[in-house]
């Protein structure tokens, strides 16, 4: 060993991240921190689109709505969505009441849907 150099296949510092293998774990730290960013910031976006009026849907399904929050709705029901958080939930509100679904059991209701 040279002062404070290790030589191996290659030189590293001795301080270098590189060395001890301690660099995977930072790698995957910044990994789940940027996919983190990422679907903030497509979120952001989703909920960006929703700005203005709030969009009719269609309810395919009946949905009990358990979970405390969400908004439950029978078949054929149009609720008012005003909020699209991009993770697969929607922010509606339908006879006065305000509350989370799933984006995959309604569709944007047409001309014809009451």
């Amino acid at each position: 060993m040279l002062d404070g150099i290790i030589i191996r296949d290659f030189a590293f510092p001795h301080e270098d991240l590189r060395f001890d293998g301690r660099h995977i774990e930072y790698r995957r730290q910044w990994e789940e921190q940027e996919r983190q960013r990422i679907a903030q910031e497509e979120a952001a976006t989703a909920r960006d689109d929703m700005d203005g009026p709030p969009v009719r849907v269609v309810a395919l399904y009946d949905y009990a709505g358990t979970e405390l929050g969400h908004l439950p709705f029978k078949t054929g029901d149009i609720i008012s969505v005003t909020e699209n958080y991009g993770n697969g939930n929607l922010l509606g509100t339908l006879n006065g009441r305000m509350g989370l679904l799933p984006e995959t059991y309604v569709r944007p209701a047409s001309d014809d849907d009451r």
